[in-house]
């Protein structure tokens, strides 16, 4: 990283822990599915001063939810709707893999080396250029079929 002549090395270090602290802040946002399992205290509500909303105003008990997590040092905020709550109240719902989406996400030369690996009959080498895309199309439909067969698992 470039920084200005101006900044001492202390000042690089923080400014590089900041960003280290944001990258990570941002890559551990994902959505998970959580059930309330108790409203919050006041205690949690309050906690390290961040203003939590309370439960009890906008969510039900044992109700399940769509949350993002947002990941702290020294706390995890539930972003619902518009506000967020202290994760403790919360637990996670174990959700079944999605096949679909993961084979869709694949490149293709992990779509070959997994079709090639689970035995599916294919020769992508033969493939002529205007076959391409519907032969791509069929074999991850193929690999999606394989891996439910197998219940996800390999």
């Amino acid at each position: 990283m470039t920084y200005p002549r101006t900044l001492s090395t202390a000042d690089k270090e923080q400014f590089d822990k900041s960003c280290l602290r944001l990258v990570r802040s941002k890559m551990a946002r994902n959505n998970i599915k959580a059930r309330l399992k108790k409203h919050n205290t006041n205690l949690q509500r309050s906690y390290g001063g961040h203003g939590f909303a309370d439960t009890r105003d906008f969510l039900n008990e044992g109700e399940i939810y769509d949350v993002l997590v947002e990941v702290h040092d020294w706390h995890t905020r539930y972003y619902i709707g518009d506000n967020y709550y202290n994760s403790v109240c919360f637990e996670k719902i174990k959700s079944k893999p999605n096949i679909e989406q993961f084979v869709d996400e694949l490149s293709f030369d992990l779509l070959v080396i997994l079709g090639k690996a689970l035995g599916l009959p294919f020769d992508h080498t033969q493939w002529l250029d205007d076959e391409f895309p519907d032969r791509e199309g069929e074999l991850r439909v193929a690999l999606v079929e394989r891996l439910e067969e197998a219940g996800g698992g390999l």
